[in-house]
């Protein structure tokens, strides 16, 4: 069919709508209305205006688009499908409001002339979201045809229907697909929509013809119901046609019915599939919760095991419908639908726009028709002079203003509809404000207006145009051009034929009232006198440039102070002088029209010049106690103030004082603000002081002397250099003012060898050595140049503390010794000798020593010796420390190499008090929910922490009070900042209803249990939103902007590599960034280190990292292999089964990537795309990273699976 313009359209439609007699111009044509956007939608009312978006696809087809209107298109109109066939698909949201377009035409004449095709139906290609539209259809053109689209390519399509007859294209080449709703739809979902439309297939080697949609790909199909005829043509060598969908290839069709008749197959059909549900099903596909009416199908195979053949008596008892929502989606009535099922009516308009007193008004409502069936509407609390038809329009004139609640109603014949309550505003005109009246102002050429306002609150201004202002309504804005006025004072500038509009405004500077008069002569102030003097200030001394004025008539005085002020209104009046430097003068005159009047002089006051602020010339600084005083210095402003003294105080005078000359003096560590004021307490100005204490000159040093016999040592001699003391009962010493360096610790004791220790001692810091055992001097040990003697017996010692501890799951008793932390807190040592070491590792496997103590930090002193022995024996052994909930488990194999040194100590302590506060209090700032007590983890060697970077995991686990959502949780280390940081993790719950989280971490920290819930508006609905969710929640990924993640952007080598990083939960170091093109000033430096030293990232030949580069996706699979092995501890990878030449572009794969593509992609972290491609050389986008990363965590177990 030839398609009529919408050019020509609309001239019929103008020629019919001009009455005879006039004339249009010869010379222009009408042009098309454009439809008007309001809060970024495009409104379309007219069938004009629709055509008009047909006419120009390209500029809506990305928009979001509402009818707001039923819409008849005129006969003879051609409809274009809109979006695809040429033209980007639509990608935007079609909101019908509840209205149905008819007379929609697509017929394929066989003519060369623009109308064949691919894609027919109200929608060519769809990808956005269709809501509340219906359609009535006459289609006989395209491949895929569809009553409301063609093609539905993405997106949703919810509460929309199609009534009409869809006809295929004859001869559409290699396939047919034609249905009553959608032809065919992929990686999109349908929801609460019919098709009422029969249908006829087209013409092709592979029919597919349904009551709803032809062939659906990914996506799903929730409560939808066809009704329509289905008719098949011959000429197909594969048939697929049925009820309700002709293909099923993935997804699931779920609540959903077919009634209507199936035709047959055509003979000379080879291959015929012709069912009453569904004619063919992929095993990616589902359908359940579904029935088709066999006696019209005309045939008891619904084509699926989901779908059930029920007689159409029974198809009109909603009992058939096992699980189906007859109280909110579905509803049955034999007056409605010829009794079958249909889906709810919903009003969907959103609100009504407002209306205005004694102007006619009408707005028609929409609603979805859960059927094709007419509504009858009604509506309660309608204002005077309003009513709604049985359409759905409200009508009339209101009579009344202020805000009204409507109830609308909307119900078909079976009694069964939809309500909706609506504000409707009334607004009204502004009435004129009280007293407004208007005469001549007091100076020549005024005018002013007197009125009364409505409330205390109210103000007035006023405008003057050449031209008659409209009336407003009440609660407008007022006009930004609008002067503030005070009632009866002079508006200058009046001239006659202007027009004065007085606007009264409420507190919200809102039109309270209004009121306008054209000014006449009568009006305007024109009989006026003469005003002289003189102006005088300090000594009597004449002021030149003094301005003087009497309303709005104004002069400056000459160099001897004299002035004349003409064209002043008659009558009393008050002029007024003002000098700079001098307080204003008011003097009240009496002016005679045609007379002059000489004041004499006028004579002024100086005014006193304030302090308009005060400013110290420091900043924030830092002193330390013992520092000389520092003075400050406040300067007052202007330069020239009355009084330039201010006054000096300090808010904390036990940290830092101040003195009356500005000098600040330290006294004690802490915060101090002081505070420079101005005589008259005005004006401010603070800087804060940080006082640090005096630099720490020496150190300690702690720890224990036992004897040969594995007891403490009482009164033993300890000495470093020229500090000595001596242990106490439990063996226990401590020497203080140490000097800082390498110093030597000797311990000595009656009958027993001196024994010499080294340490380094830290100035400020303590230092714990642990335990020095001595040995006993034996009784024929000779010397040179000595008698031989015998050792007196050592006093003896007292009894040693012991406690229960398990084992290995057996109660034991060891010797503890309780200590006292440097921060005040209590510690308890456990001291594991030889024995007992060997007792935990008789079995191999897992050691467990365990202990329930109240103690906040517990600390486990073990034997280097014995500890060499054990890996000796079993290198596959690992110690487990157990305290109050949380555990730290070491392999033997990971341990750092044991020198010849005496003891190891691992301890687990708690937080102090004021670091979990400070903990929890930066946290929350940050966004996030601490869930666990911070816990630390160390190891020491001989007294001497080993704060080295791990090499390997090892696990370890705190308690919670209750299981938490594994998905928004995650245990985090925290930095010196109290910046968390992701570390490995998965949760359990445990027997007492709480949870347990055990991580996986290669350093020591700083260890807690954090909440976060994080999203962006540009991943809802993405393919990759859980992925990047989740990781977002890990702390892993973060947006790219406020509130957007950019999923489709491009990662570069410094991104991916950073990521890489935080997924591992490596602690960042730029040793091993040795890059060319990386300077430790990158913000990547410290992840392209991190990254170096673990042996994922070796850089290029030349020796660059080249960061900015697009990171590809064969680059990406190396890096994420060599993380995998990293975290599993394997230096050389294992080989895979599957080959890399699986992929159609296997070619194009580098050889240095091809084995890690493999082990990817047998372990399933990587895959390619549907069409057998893995695009090496493409650039790995944002989305892309974020799903190839969360597999890799979900192999390595270093996240849940849920």
């Amino acid at each position: 069919m030839k398609r009529i313009s919408l050019f020509v359209v609309w001239t019929i439609v103008l020629a019919l709508a001009i009455p005879p007699g006039w004339h249009m111009p010869s010379a222009r044509a009408a042009e098309p209305p454009v439809p008007p956007v309001v809060d970024g939608w495009v409104q379309v009312s007219t069938a004009a205006q629709l055509m008009y978006l047909n006419e120009n696809q390209t500029e809506y087809v990305a928009g979001n688009i509402r009818l707001t209107n039923d819409i008849a298109l005129p006969e003879g109109f051609e409809w274009r499908p809109f979006g695809g066939n040429g033209v980007p698909a639509f990608s935007g949201v079609f909101d019908g409001g509840g209205h149905r377009v008819t007379g929609v035409s697509i017929v394929d004449d066989a003519g060369d002339d623009g109308d064949d095709y691919a894609y027919a139906g109200f929608f060519g290609d769809t990808r956005g979201t269709v809501n509340n539209l219906g359609v009535s259809v006459d289609i006989f053109a395209g491949e895929y045809a569809g009553g409301l689209a063609g093609v539905q390519s993405g997106g949703l399509i919810d509460r929309s229907y199609s009534v009409g007859i869809v006809r295929g294209k004859l001869g559409a080449g290699s396939a047919s697909v034609v249905a009553g709703l959608v032809g065919a739809s992929n990686n999109a979902s349908i929801a609460r929509s019919y098709s009422a439309a029969s249908v006829d297939s087209g013409t092709a080697p592979n029919i597919y013809a349904a009551g709803l949609v032809g062939s659906k790909g990914a996506g799903d199909v929730d409560d939808v119901y066809a009704r329509g005829s289905v008719s098949n043509r011959s000429g197909g060598v594969y048939l697929h046609s049925a009820g309700l969908a002709a293909f099923l290839i993935n997804g699931d069709i779920r609540g959903a019915y077919s009634a209507g008749p199936v035709g047959a197959a055509p003979p000379g059909t080879a291959y015929p599939f012709v069912r009453g549900f569904i004619a063919s099903i992929a095993s990616t596909g589902n359908v359940a919760s579904s029935y088709f009416d066999r006696d019209a199908s005309g045939t008891t195979d619904g084509g699926a095991g989901g779908a059930i053949g029920l007689p159409t008596a029974s198809m009109k008892q909603a009992s058939s419908y096992a699980g189906w929502d007859f109280a909110n989606t579905w509803v049955i009535h034999p007056s409605v639908n010829d009794g079958y099922p249909y889906l709810r009516h919903a009003i969907v308009t959103e609100s009504l726009p407002s209306a205005t007193k004694d102007v006619p008004y009408s707005y028609t409502l929409g609603a979805f028709e859960g059927a094709d069936t007419t509504l009858n509407w009604s509506a309660d609390g309608l204002p005077t002079g309003m009513t709604m038809n049985g359409a759905g329009a409200i009508q009339g004139t209101p009579e009344q203003s202020g805000a009204f609640e409507v109830t609308v109603t909307a119900v078909d014949a079976g009694g069964v509809g939809d309500s909706k309550t609506f504000s409707l505003v009334i607004e009204a005109y502004a009435s004129e404000p009280a007293s407004f009246a208007v005469g001549p102002g007091a100076a020549y050429g005024t005018t002013r207006a007197t009125a009364v306002p409505g409330a205390a609150d109210h103000t007035f201004l006023y405008t003057l145009t050449g031209s008659a202002p409209e009336r407003p309504l009440v609660g407008a804005d007022v006009p930004a051009e609008a002067i503030a006025y005070e009632a009866g004072s002079d508006i200058p500038s009046a001239n006659v034929g202007q027009y004065l509009a007085l606007y009264e405004a409420d507190a919200q500077g809102r039109v309270a009232a209004w009121g306008s008069v054209a000014l006449e002569a009568g009006h305007i102030q024109s009989s006026v006198g003469t005003v002289t003097g003189s102006v005088y200030g300090v000594g009597d001394v004449p002021i030149a440039g003094a301005t003087v004025s009497i309303d709005a008539a104004s002069t400056t005085t000459d160099v001897y102070g004299r002035f004349a002020l003409a064209n002043v209104g008659q009558g009393g009046r008050t002029l007024q002088a003002v000098a700079g430097g001098y307080d204003p003068a008011d003097v009240a005159i009496v002016v005679v029209a045609g007379e002059t009047v000489d004041i004499g002089i006028v004579s002024l006051s100086p005014t006193p010049i304030p302090a308009t602020g005060v400013r110290i010339d420091a900043s924030d600084f830092t002193m330390t106690v013992g520092d000389p005083p520092r003075r400050l210095t406040a300067t007052v402003e202007p330069a020239n103030a009355s009084d330039p003294t201010v006054v000096w105080r300090s808010d904390r005078e036990d940290i830092a004082t101040v003195s009356p000359s500005g000098e600040v003096a330290a006294v004690a560590p802490g915060v101090v603000t002081i505070a420079a004021t101005t005589a008259d307490g005005a004006h401010t100005d603070r800087v804060a002081v940080t006082v640090m204490p005096a630099p720490p000159t020496v150190g300690s040093v702690t720890g224990a002397v036992y004897g040969a016999n594995g007891n403490p040592l009482a009164v033993a001699t300890v000495s470093v250099d020229g500090v000595e003391t001596t242990t106490d009962v439990r063996g226990s010493f401590a020497l203080t003012n140490v000097a800082p360096g390498s110093r030597t610790v000797r311990a000595s004791a009656s009958g027993h060898s001196p024994k010499d220790v080294a340490v380094v001692v830290v100035a400020g810091e303590t230092v714990d050595v642990g335990t020095i055992a001595l040995s006993a001097v034996r009784a024929d040990d000779d010397d040179d140049d000595e008698d031989d003697f015998t050792a007196s017996p050592a006093p003896a010692s007292p009894a040693v503390e012991t406690m229960q501890v398990k084992l290995n799951g057996t109660s034991l008793a060891i010797p503890v010794r309780r200590e006292t932390a440097p921060d005040g807190r209590s510690a308890l040592r456990l001291i594991a000798d030889a024995s007992i070491v060997s007792e935990l590792f008789a079995a191999g496997g897992i050691a467990v020593v365990e202990a329930n103590v109240d103690d906040p930090i517990v600390k486990l002193d073990l034997p280097a010796s014995a500890l060499r022995e054990a890996r000796e024996a079993y290198p596959d052994a690992a110690l487990e420390l157990r305290v109050d909930g949380a555990s730290y488990r070491l392999p033997l194999r990971y341990w750092p190499s044991l020198p010849e040194a005496d003891t190891l100590t691992i301890a687990i302590a708690d937080a102090a008090g004021d670091v979990q506060v400070r903990v929890r209090n930066e946290l929350a700032k940050q966004g996030y929910e601490m869930l666990a007590l911070p816990v630390d983890f160390s190891l020491y060697l001989d007294g001497t922490e080993l704060t080295g970077r791990g090499e390997a995991y090892t696990v370890r686990t705190v308690a919670l009070d209750a299981f938490p959502d594994p998905r928004a949780s995650t245990v985090v280390w925290v930095d010196a900042n109290s910046r968390p940081h992701y570390i490995p993790s998965t949760f359990r719950p445990t027997e007492n209803g709480g949870g347990e989280a055990e991580f996986y971490a290669p350093h020591n920290s700083l260890y807690t249990v954090i909440r976060t819930e994080r999203t962006f508006s540009d991943v809802q609905g993405h393919w990759a939103q859980d992925d990047i969710e989740r990781l977002a929640n890990k702390l892993i990924v973060a947006g790219a902007a406020e509130n957007a993640f950019r999923p489709e952007d491009p990662v570069t080598r410094a991104e991916f590599v950073a990521l890489l990083v935080r997924s591992l939960g490596l602690t960042e170091s730029t040793r091993g960034a040795r890059f060319a093109d990386v300077s430790t000033r990158d913000w990547y430096a410290g992840a392209a280190g991190a990254a170096g030293e673990a042996g994922l990232l070796t850089g290029y030949e030349d020796g660059t990292f080249r960061p900015n580069a697009p990171v590809t996706r064969e680059q990406m699979a190396v890096l994420l292999d060599r993380a995998m092995a990293f975290a599993f501890g394997d230096a050389s990878p294992t080989t895979s089964s599957i080959s890399a030449a699986r992929f159609k572009d296997a070619e194009d794969i580098s050889g240095w990537a091809g084995a890690s593509i493999a082990r990817l992609v047998e372990a399933e972290v990587l895959q390619g795309g549907p069409d057998a491609l893995f695009l090496p050389q493409a650039t790995a986008t944002r989305a892309q990273c974020a799903a190839a990363l969360r597999r890799m965590l979900l192999t390595l177990q270093f996240i849940d699976a849920e």
